[in-house]
């Protein structure tokens, strides 16, 4: 089963249902989703190549 969240697509693992509630009238269910997000940024910015440094006697 895949489940659809905006462009994504999530595989469903195991689910399960289960009735909760004072009078066991309320539908439960629980699934279970493996995911891998990607959490590398992307450079948005040039790499500095060269620091230039001035030191000063005060």
């Amino acid at each position: 089963m895949i489940f659809y969240v905006e462009n994504r697509k999530l595989t469903v693992g195991e689910f399960s249902h289960d009735y909760i509630g004072e009078y066991q009238d309320i539908l439960q269910i629980s699934i279970d989703i493996d995911y891998k997000e990607n959490t590398q940024k992307e450079e948005v910015a040039a790499v500095a190549t060269e620091l230039g440094v001035e030191v000063t006697q005060g």
